[in-house]
């Protein structure tokens, strides 16, 4: 993936739903930080695509 390159993710939180689900990295961060990883939310970049412009930028 090139350094200009985005990642867009609107959701935060999901539900386990297999045994693999045990070792996720986003329960243990959020756990570190207090966050409930099973409640699933936008997130504050939800509606990014929305905002772009005619030239690609924001």
């Amino acid at each position: 993936m090139s350094q200009k390159a985005s990642i867009w993710n609107p959701w935060h939180g999901c539900h386990k739903l297999s045994e693999g689900c045990r070792h996720c990295y986003v329960y243990r961060t959020d756990g570190k930080y207090g966050k409930d990883s099973s409640v699933v939310a936008k997130t504050e970049k939800f509606d990014l695509p929305l905002q772009q412009k005619k030239n690609k930028t924001y």
